[in-house]
């Protein structure tokens, strides 16, 4: 056991320097740390690291800690009782001052203990001290070697502090990694560093099994909220830590099982503010080979037919942390594919060549009553044709002017002759393949063309501005009558009154692969051979901020002939 003595500098003995150019000290020594305490026992080097060997056992302390290094001189009989007395009240003048939730370091009462080993009192405070600071099996030993006589000093205390020392020793039980942890979430409650003053840290610690007492995967479950923290640890443990206000320190936290090799259930977890709350061992049901459910996958193109060869991915719905792997199927001839699943919520996604991916969620069903279940309907799956085609068009970039452009019209042609002003009008030919149009830079940064179920859309707009003030004028779009080469840049107001307004349509952005900003916009339905004209604010990066331009512009699509109805 190590043996601590609480005491100041030792004036004239020799400093650590001198004592390391020995390589190693064999008698028992008295080793003294910056922080005043005292260690002894004897004392060898080991790389940076200063290990006093104590009756079997060893201390680690960096050279950094040690202030000297000194012979030890013994001290017995009477001498030693008083002393022992002595440090026994330093440490409950240390702790009264500590206050109830801090634990004074109990290297003062390791002294006492050695110098007295037969006072009860001693011995009772030191065991309590030891399992504060987190020493359960060194706490055991010290009360068990002195149990009949702290009973009969302490009869009321005593069956308390064995109950303490056995539930720290269990602790201690669990794996090495979860007792660190432990220890430091422990000393961080109550305490209030780096915490809101209207909140307070909450903490529990479980352990998850299946119905053979295995642990269940950490990637089974998962917290139902983002304001708590589940970490995992070997052989099924886990800590859950959480805030809740100082008026709601009865909040709970609820946590479900996600993997559907096991059944559905959620868990409700109350944690403590003051220790770690013990939440026991908590039960989980994991299914066999009898759970399981053959469901079958139906593709088909929009006209109904099967179509073969389409890749499916499989996966719960709601995956938990780090997700089970995802299952891959491809169907056959007849457009059909067949898995056996857990019962549980899934996501399937599907992918074939000439068409738009789609996915959708499903539910499979448990067996009930143990009764022979029908097949169930299959999961079916519509896929759209893609579209291919060929996309014209032309954009001119202009200072914004909130003036009528119908009155400066012949003064933007003359500037346009003299190579002055606007920017020249830009012409592009680009393609739309497989429902998508993608080019960089632009006509990309503001033109999105997608397909989707529903049907072509488009959004006219730098996605950087959208949903901000629209500055220097107006954005809109129309669609004209007029062919797209007679279209005329320089003058788009008479356009604007007389076209059509495009009809806005409901995009379900899960089907659509567009960029986050987009995402945003109002998206617009794109007829194929229509002419849309229109005007938009750009954003034109520079060395300093962004100026903002007006973009005057005009497109059509054409599709393919192979993709044309």
């Amino acid at each position: 056991m190590f043996r601590f003595v609480q005491g100041g500098f030792v004036q004239g003995c020799l400093s650590l320097t001198a004592v390391l150019v020995a390589a190693e000290l064999r008698a028992e020594q008295l080793v003294t740390l910056h922080s005043g305490a005292e260690v002894v026992g004897e004392v060898a080097f080991e790389g940076d690291d200063l290990v006093v060997r104590v009756g079997g056992a060893a201390l680690r302390l960096p050279q950094a800690k040690v202030a000297r290094i000194a012979a030890h001189t013994a001290i017995e009989g009477p001498a030693a009782d008083n002393r022992a007395q002595r440090l026994l009240l330093e440490w409950f003048e240390g702790q009264a001052l500590k206050g109830d939730n801090e634990v004074t370091d109990p290297g003062v009462l390791a002294e006492a203990n050695r110098l007295a080993p037969e006072d009860a009192r001693i011995a009772y405070w030191y065991a309590k001290s030891l399992v504060g600071a987190g020493e359960g099996r060194l706490a055991r030993e010290a009360f068990m070697e002195h149990r009949a006589a702290i009973v009969d000093a302490y009869p009321a205390q005593s069956s308390e502090l064995q109950r303490r020392i056995a539930e720290r020793c269990a602790i201690e039980e669990r794996p090495t990694a979860f007792v660190k942890r432990y220890d430091q979430v422990r000393k961080q409650l109550g305490s209030g560093v780096g915490l809101p003053s209207d909140e307070t840290l909450l903490a529990a610690a479980f352990r998850l099994v299946d119905q053979k007492g295995d642990a269940v995967p950490v990637e089974s479950l998962a917290p139902l909220g983002s304001d708590s923290r589940v970490e995992p640890f070997a052989d099924g443990w886990f800590l859950c830590t959480y805030m809740a206000r100082n008026s709601s320190r009865d909040e709970t936290v609820k946590l479900r099982l996600t993997d559907p090799a096991y059944a559905s259930q959620e868990f409700e977890i109350q944690g403590g503010a003051t220790t770690v709350r013990d939440a026991g061992e908590l039960r989980a049901e994991k299914r066999g080979d009898k759970d399981l459910v053959k469901t079958r996958f139906a593709i088909r193109g929009a006209d109904g037919e099967p179509l073969a060869g389409a890749r499916l991915t499989l996966r719960p719905s709601q995956p938990a942390r780090g997700g089970p792997s995802l299952m891959q199927l491809t169907t056959s001839s007849s457009g059909v594919a067949t898995k056996e699943l857990f019962p549980g919520d899934y996501f399937v996604s599907a992918i074939a060549s000439d068409h738009l991916p789609d996915s959708q969620t499903f539910r499979v069903e448990a067996p009930s009553g143990g009764a022979a279940m029908r097949a169930p309907e299959p999961v079916e799956l519509r896929m759209v044709k893609a579209i291919n085609g060929a996309v014209r068009v032309a954009w001119r970039i202009v200072e914004t002017d909130s003036a009528d452009e119908s009155d400066k019209a012949d003064e933007s042609d003359k500037a346009d002759e003299d190579g002055e002003g606007d920017e020249a009008e830009q012409v592009a030919d680009l393609k739309l393949v497989n429902g998508q149009f993608s080019h960089m830079g632009l006509p990309g940064m503001w033109l999105n063309i997608r397909q989707s179920k529903e049907g072509l859309f488009f959004l006219a707009a730098d996605p950087r501005l959208i949903h901000r003030p629209t500055p220097g004028g107006e954005a809109w779009t129309r669609v004209v009558e007029e062919g797209f080469d007679e279209v005329d840049l320089g003058n788009l107001t008479k356009l604007k009154e007389t076209g059509d307004k495009p009809k806005r349509v409901a995009v379900e952005p899960a089907r659509v692969l567009m960029p986050m900003p987009y995402r945003m916009g109002s998206p617009m339905e794109l007829k194929p051979g229509s002419v849309y004209v229109g005007k938009t604010p750009l954003m034109i990066p520079g060395g300093g901020p962004p100026t903002i331009k007006m973009l005057r512009y005009k497109f059509v699509f054409e599709p393919a002939d192979d993709t044309k109805e």
